[in-house]
């Protein structure tokens, strides 16, 4: 059964308020998994503050408490509807989800060539650029690395066993682990392989022309060539190819 985004940020929600993030990651104890990462965690317990304080205390314990299975009540889903919904307003949501990994390689192909290598290499945006993206990735891993719990956090974050498709909904219409009869299985290699030589094709052009037009149809090239020929692709990734086009 697909499991709802509702019931994944329940989870985070109680698990940011009742338990350390760091052993959460590698807990088995949950039927929704803990597949979101670091800042994404973060932001959620903050968004446990209002609700012990501005809701009743029977729906702040619900929202809040920690269970195998998430609790849903209609005052739970419209509680967490209500901070998805101000937060989109007032945050840049995206920069909490890793599935915007997707996109990295336009924006480093794009920053690179635009900044840092105009036509002979620049050590100041470089250094810039290398400083900043070191600092925020030491920021939201560090703590992980120094408790050793890099691996679990990469297993969470990248479900290379939980198959092809992420609900039936997906692009390819399979769900989970597929075989085929005739033709040979996939996998994660096959999909990885194929994502970046698709890629190729326009990260080529932004290199040789790094335009913000052509960054616009790089980003949108990289998020569509992921949502067709990646593993365990999620239904919402489409939008990293709509939001660019608009």
């Amino acid at each position: 059964m697909a499991l709802t985004a509702v019931q994944r940020h329940l989870l985070t929600l109680a698990v940011a308020t009742k338990l350390l993030l760091y052993p959460a990651y590698r807990s088995t104890d949950f039927e929704v998994p803990l597949d979101y990462p670091p800042l994404f965690a973060y932001f959620s317990y903050l968004l446990t503050l209002p609700a012990k304080h501005l809701l009743p205390a029977s729906t702040a314990d619900t929202i809040l408490k920690l269970s195998s299975t998430p609790i849903e009540t209609w005052q739970t889903i419209t509680y967490m509807r209500t901070t998805v919904l101000l937060s989109e307003l007032f945050l840049a949501w995206g920069a909490f989800r890793h599935i915007y990994i997707y996109l990295a390689p336009a924006w480093f192909i794009f920053l690179f060539r635009r900044y840092c290598f105009p036509g002979r290499l620049e050590i100041l945006p470089l250094a810039k650029i290398g400083a900043t993206t070191l600092a925020v990735f030491t920021a939201f891993l560090g703590p992980f690395l120094y408790m050793r719990q890099g691996p679990q956090l990469v297993a969470r974050l990248f479900p290379f066993t939980r198959g092809l498709m992420h609900a039936y909904w997906a692009p390819k219409g399979l769900v989970g682990h597929t075989h085929f009869a005739v033709l040979p299985d996939v996998q994660p290699g096959h999909c990885f392989l194929l994502t970046i030589v698709v890629q190729l094709c326009l990260l080529a052009e932004l290199w040789l022309m790094p335009t913000y037009t052509v960054f616009l149809r790089a980003i949108a090239h990289c998020g569509f060539a992921s949502f067709m020929f990646g593993w365990h692709v999620h239904e919402k990734a489409i939008m990293l190819v709509l939001v660019p086009l608009r």
